[in-house]
């Protein structure tokens, strides 16, 4: 949530402010170009007016999460501006006696059966001979505001009626600047996460080791967040290229079969581009790690029931001789920094199922197991060389 972002509009006594957006593209949107690339976008709408001492007081707020309805304002002034009034959707209006002066009004909003913020946007248009003179409406109002039971039908509006045009643009250019920020901090956020993610993976010992860059939001970040071994099922994201344009593709329960050179190689499972599905069954995909930009587990049901002892011996069994002797000679504090994350993720201790009360203290018993079962290996085999 980008909490610097903000765009207002202030007409007499009353200010519509609009902040806090966040932005979920769809899944394939790389960054974003408009509103069609958004999947979801969450903002507040907040609605002040100035006090007797010239002071500005919270007249109501709107949470936006589900029902975006700020994307529709845009489209919604655009029709109205259509000087179509022989095409139905405006309703017409001559009095007798009025000397041929005709009224034409439309009217358009974002009420619904559920409602965050509801936009009401409406022009006025009288034609007296060869003279066209319009007006605008403007709407404004909280279907979530905290006086109000949510999405009960009680809401809270403001109106402003009698708008000259440049008024009614200010408003709607009020909008247009705040979703435009909103994708443009979207699209900075996305590239400093694509560029954490680019180095968040590691091929070593035959193994893919995935850090916590983007989580810690810092490079080079020492924090493991997952350990990926042959024969793991995965999901994950990749940033790749399609008619010249970065997208993102996403594969699903596919098994990995080796990683190497810098590379992992799966098979099995499918992927889609732009929501279409592709079956990987019987193929085999080479993927470059500094392209992967998510990588996630698929860890058989049997794990999730494993005692401590065999989440112990999970982790144990994947380590190289190097790990084991990193763990034999590091104190356990700086153990438990680096690989809290890995050894978790590898058997999810987390999970319900296993029954840990307390996952955490379970976690780092587990590794302070390995690190004397480590110990103990290295001692001997001292003993032994001697």
């Amino acid at each position: 949530m980008s909490k610097k972002i903000k765009s207002t509009w202030i007409y007499d006594d009353v200010k519509v402010e609009f902040s806090e957006p966040s932005i979920q593209a769809w899944e394939s949107v790389v960054h974003a170009k408009s509103v069609k690339d958004i999947l979801y976008y969450y903002y507040t709408m907040t609605v002040y007016r100035r006090n007797d001492k010239k002071k500005w007081k919270r007249e109501f707020i709107s949470y936006a999460c589900d029902f975006q309805a700020l994307l529709c304002v845009n489209g919604m002034a655009e029709e109205l501006l259509k000087d179509d009034f022989d095409g139905g959707t405006w309703q017409k209006t001559q009095i007798p006696d009025s000397d041929g002066i005709i009224w034409y009004k439309k009217s358009i909003d974002t009420a619904g059966i559920i409602n965050e913020d509801i936009y009401r946007l409406a022009r006025t248009v009288r034609i007296d001979e060869d003279e066209k003179i319009d007006w605008f409406t403007v709407d404004v109002g909280s279907g979530n505001d905290p006086r109000f039971s949510p999405y009960t039908g009680g809401a809270a509006f403001v109106s402003f009626d009698m708008l000259k045009r440049e008024d009614f643009m200010a408003f709607v250019n009020t909008v247009k600047d705040f979703i435009d920020k909103s994708i443009k901090a979207f699209n900075q956020e996305q590239d400093k996460n694509i560029q954490l993610e680019a180095g968040a993976r590691v091929v070593k010992n035959g193994k893919l080791y995935e850090y916590k860059d983007r989580i810690e939001g810092i490079a080079g970040c020492n924090k493991l967040e997952s350990v990926y071994i042959p024969g793991d099922s995965l999901d994950f994201k990749i940033k790749t290229k399609k008619d010249d344009k970065d997208i993102f593709v996403d594969f699903h329960n596919c098994r990995l079969v080796s990683v190497e050179d810098g590379f992992i190689t799966v098979t099995d499972g499918y992927k889609t581009v732009h929501q279409k599905p592709e079956s990987l069954e019987g193929q085999q995909v080479r993927i470059p790690v500094e392209t992967i930009m998510y990588s996630n587990a698929i860890e058989p049901s049997t794990k999730l029931r494993f005692s401590k002892k065999q989440c112990m011996d999970d982790f144990y069994a994947i380590m190289s001789d190097e790990e084991k002797a990193e763990f034999a000679e590091t104190p356990i504090d700086a153990l438990v920094e680096k690989w809290f994350g890995a050894v978790v993720d590898r058997t999810w201790i987390f999970r319900d199922e296993h029954g840990f009360r307390n996952p955490r203290k379970t976690t780092k018993k587990i590794i302070k197991k390995i690190k004397k079962k480590c110990q103990a290996e290295k001692s001997a085999k001292e003993m032994s060389e001697e």
